[in-house]
């Protein structure tokens, strides 16, 4: 059976059209003889109905609210991968330099399976703790961010967080097929996933 996304592209091509077996078989590239079958399931799904010419089929409009509902964007499987090194690689980096006032602990994926062909943006989630310094190196690290930071700290909240925030864009560092959250070292434990990366504690710094 096709895929949504292709059936998306099938109704897209057709929304304004009858379609018939030959512009399905034509458009998805696929024997004439998995046609009917494939017309009954966009019929059970409520995506086409029978037009008042026999033989051919409409959109519906469950069919045009599919067509323009925005779709997540899709990575293939080696992409996600890539990612995932680097954001180890990154974690690392945090850890083993004398900039950041915080270390991360741990990253956990979430969900139980997140790995096919194709793949939406993974969800990540990570804990931090603060490093073995004294409280006016702390200070001192977390002030030489907020000056190298172009983000407007508004309120007294995103000022004393930004520590937080520094790690978490430096972390993301404009991924998008990755999606990171922090969480409390509590908290983590209810998110469903693994655990695929925990820190080195001789590499803090």
């Amino acid at each position: 059976m096709i895929s949504r996304e292709k059936m998306r592209t099938l109704l897209k091509k057709t929304e304004q059209e009858l379609i018939s077996e030959q512009s399905v078989s034509h458009l998805l590239n696929v024997d004439k003889k998995q046609v009917p079958e494939i017309l009954r399931h966009m019929e059970d799904l409520g995506f086409i109905e029978t037009a008042d010419v026999q033989g051919y089929w409409v959109v519906s409009l469950r069919g045009r609210m599919l067509v323009h509902k925005p779709m997540p964007r899709m990575y293939k499987t080696d992409t996600i991968e890539k990612h995932l090194e680097k954001l180890k690689e990154r974690a690392e980096q945090i850890n083993a330099s004398t900039d950041y006032p915080h270390y991360v602990v741990c990253i956990k994926m979430g969900g139980t399976d997140p790995f096919s062909q194709r793949s939406k943006a993974i969800e990540l989630g990570y804990t931090l703790s603060r490093k073995k310094i004294s409280d006016s190196e702390y200070d001192k690290r977390s002030d030489k961010l907020r000056l190298k930071s172009t983000k407007v700290l508004g309120n007294i909240v995103e000022y004393y967080m930004y520590p937080h925030e520094a790690v978490r864009a430096f972390l993301q560092s404009g991924v998008h097929a990755l999606k990171l959250r922090e969480y409390t070292s509590e908290d983590i434990n209810y998110l469903d996933g693994l655990i695929f990366w925990s820190c080195n504690p001789e590499t803090i710094k």
